[in-house]
């Protein structure tokens, strides 16, 4: 479904004054051409074979129509179970599953940007044939090049004669598990199973452009009358076709097929565990507090885990030769995991005054993880009945997540990005550009006395990206406390407030970032990820001696997050009056937040996203939007066990841009519009029913969002990261009213 197929996503908007107006790429079917000085130039169509101005709107590309709001998506599902008993002290189990999964995703044609940037400028010789005199001119002669000169042209134009770009992905998952359990000699029991798991993905990308070979097409010269590609007469790619952008309908179909390039990449991660637990009553031993009947509960056991990851890219995606869709680079490792567990549940109090029932429960887990080293989590939690109708209950847990085999194991690439290196720059002496950057904060840079002054500069600095064999796990610290209220069978409600923490947080940092912040501030957490070569430069080479900015993933910070959930239940039924018609339940959810403070990027003062949306406050780091208020009410009416009809009410509380926040680094009164700067509540009603029909057949017919209310719109400005669709699409519904149906047989 594309995006247009909604008036919101017509195109991605951005905000004007009070109203918004189309944000349209520059990367056009007629194309953007950038002579080396001049203004930007588009293939006039009314004359056919010359440029005119690129002037307004009327001449950019909107992408909108061709990117999917919603991708189709087939999967099936297959499953077995077994179950057999030998005797009391054996009994055997297996499960067995399967998962098939096809969808394809649709993008805008493949193109490039008019940019002075080296990927998007080209080589066009001013004796190309296939250039009208006055194209020549506009490219050539007005900047004072000649016949047999060579003009560097940044060139902006979508392939739209060879169609979409499409990403096909298949994936196949495996489950199988196999376990014995059963009774041992009182008290004890056992559990010991083995499972194996695996996910084959494939991915199939078709329409991208070749970088090298859109080079070789257009750069083009005349061989006895003819267009011919400069690769063709120096032999280095006699396969090469001219693709001829200079004229109306000049592009061929033999040219398509040369330039036009796919990829493929495949890959799996596996994981096998091996598990056994003795879960025993101590009563038997005398493991019981003198104030209750119950005696204490164990459980008790070992775990063995290993996991791994595949990933093989083609030669396309490796070399980074597409266009549009960038390099990947092969991953491939393993990590093991070794666990010993325990769990106490202790019955402290039991019937007596103001204590009906205490329970002490406490857990720890103790995990090897390698590479990455030891860690612990643990739990202890405490519940308290005072009376029947009144339950208190509180924890304090922390749970571990060690980082992925992704994470771990991406290969480390360097790579290049556009960026001036402040300290590169000549001192006049040696008649060239003064270093933007003063000796002093250079040298927190890495740079020596003797290379100030001394550094070639260059347009662009090396990054290493990749994972981090060295990443530590991420912990996260847990305090809950709570009240369960039930007065009545029939009645139920319950408040519990929770607080979480998590450290070590795994992330990133850009490389233009992590330079600027250690010239301005000497950070040398900062300064410590910038490794100059031996002659002060960045850019230099691509060795292992090259110099460059770190920028693999670290355990950069920390996050957290509070609220207070609700849960209320209440069933009627109406027999009590005098209705013989079946039972009325009301069944509520509610989530009150209170604060998430997030200080992921070393450096940076921490920030509160509670309420907020925006460039870090919705889906950047570890944050989505939170509203102050979000809850569920579900009325379900229920005839016997035929008939079952609900209405359900989802409340989304009301957000704010981040831009209007008062906290430093989220301000910016400039970006505030007060055509999107509110979000307001929003409210869904969904009406689902279910009818059973004889003893093997139930059918069921719903409608989501009732009343077909439509998302907000939200503005390229107010949130960059929604370009597509103009709207959050995890949080409001993007199709509007929603109609389903299904039939199950047993």
């Amino acid at each position: 479904m594309a995006g247009s197929s909604r008036d919101f996503g017509g195109c991605t908007l951005t905000e004007s004054g009070n109203s918004y107006q189309c944000l349209l790429d520059g990367t056009t079917a007629a194309g953007q051409f950038l002579p080396s000085s001049g203004n930007p130039l588009t293939l006039d169509t009314a004359n056919g074979h010359a440029f005119r101005p690129l002037s307004g709107q009327q001449d950019l590309f909107n992408p909108a129509p061709y990117q999917d709001l919603q991708r189709p998506d087939t999967r099936y599902n297959a499953g077995a179970f077994l179950s057999y008993d030998f005797n009391a002290a054996a009994s055997l189990y297996g499960e067995a599953q399967y998962t098939d999964e096809r969808t394809r995703v649709r993008y805008e044609p493949s193109g490039t940007t008019a940019t002075a940037a080296a990927l998007n400028t080209f080589a066009v010789p001013c004796s190309n044939p296939l250039l009208s005199a006055s194209e020549v001119n506009d490219l050539c002669t007005s900047t004072g090049l000649g016949p047999q000169d060579t003009a560097q042209v940044g060139i902006g134009r979508r392939n739209i004669e060879s169609g979409q770009r499409t990403d096909e992905f298949h994936h196949q998952s495996y489950r199988i598990v196999l376990g014995l359990k059963g009774t041992l000699s009182p008290p004890w029991s056992y559990d010991a199973s083995i499972v194996f798991g695996r996910v084959n993905a494939h991915e199939t990308l078709a329409n991208d452009i070749s970088q090298a070979r859109l080079a070789n097409a257009l750069n083009v010269v005349s061989v006895g009358g003819v267009a011919t590609c400069q690769s063709v007469v120096d032999g280095t790619d006699p396969a090469c076709v001219p693709y001829n952008i200079y004229s109306t309908g000049g592009v061929t179909p033999a040219a398509l097929r040369y330039i036009t390039e796919g990829g493929v990449q495949f890959g799996h991660a596996q994981r096998t565990v091996v598990n056994g637990q003795l879960i025993g009553d101590l009563g038997s031993y005398g493991a019981k507090s003198p104030f209750a009947a119950q005696a204490v509960s164990l459980a008790i056991g070992a775990e063995y885990r290993t996991e791994s990851v595949r990933y093989t890219p083609d030669t396309a995606y490796s070399t980074g030769d597409l266009l549009v869709t960038g390099a990947a680079h092969p991953t491939e490792g393993a990590f093991h995991v070794s666990e010993v567990f325990v769990e106490f549940k202790v019955p402290l109090v039991e019937d007596r005054p103001f204590a009906k029932r205490i329970l002490l429960s406490a857990s720890d887990r103790f995990a090897h993880y390698s590479p990455q080293g030891n860690v612990n989590a643990f739990g202890v939690g405490l519940e308290w009945e005072p009376v029947g109708s009144v339950h208190l209950r509180g924890s304090l847990s922390r749970a571990v997540r060690a980082p992925n085999a992704y994470e771990l194991f991406t290969s480390q690439v360097l790579g290049q990005i556009t960026y001036a290196d402040p300290c590169a720059g000549l001192l006049p002496s040696a008649g060239g550009q003064v270093p933007t950057a003063s000796a002093a904060l250079c040298a927190r840079t890495g740079v020596t006395a003797a290379q100030y002054g001394n550094i070639a500069p260059q347009s662009s600095i090396n990054v290493l990206t990749g994972g981090n064999p060295d990443l530590k796990p991420e912990t996260a610290d847990t305090v809950t406390a709570g009240i369960v209220f039930t007065p009545k069978s029939n009645l139920l409600f319950s408040a519990d407030i929770w607080r979480i923490k998590v450290k070590q947080f795994v992330g990133s940092l850009p490389g233009t970032f992590t330079i600027n912040t250690c010239l301005n501030t000497a950070d040398p957490y900062y300064c410590g990820l910038i490794h100059r070569d031996a002659t002060g430069s960045l850019s230099a080479g691509n060795g292992a001696s090259a110099g460059r900015v770190i920028g693999t993933r670290f355990n950069t910070g920390s996050y957290g997050t509070s609220g207070v959930d609700f849960e209320g239940r209440y069933v009627w039924d109406l027999a009590s009056v005098g209705a013989e018609a079946g039972e009325l339940s009301f069944g509520f959810t509610g989530s009150l937040a209170r604060d998430n403070p997030i200080n992921v990027t070393p450096g940076v003062p921490e920030f509160d996203c509670t309420g907020l949306f925006g460039p870090n406050c919705s889906g950047a780091g570890p944050t989505s939007p939170v509203p102050k208020w979000r809850h569920r009410l579900r009325m379900t009416w229920k005839a016997g066990h035929e008939v079952e009809l609900s209405l359900n009410w989802r409340h989304i509380g009301a957000l704010s841009s981040e831009f209007t926040s008062s906290n430093a680094v989220l301000s910016n009164p400039g970006n505030v519009f007060t055509i999107d700067s509110q979000i307001p509540a929003y409210d869904y009603f969904d009406l689902d029913g279910s009818m059973r029909v004889g003893a093997h057949l139930t059918m069921r017919l719903g409608v989501n969002n009732l009343t077909g209310k439509r998302p907000p719109v939200i503005g390229f400005t107010a949130n960059p990261l929604l370009i597509n669709g103009n709207l959050a699409a995890g949080m409001y519904d993007s199709l509007g009213r929603y109609l389903f149906a299904g039939i199950t047989v047993q």
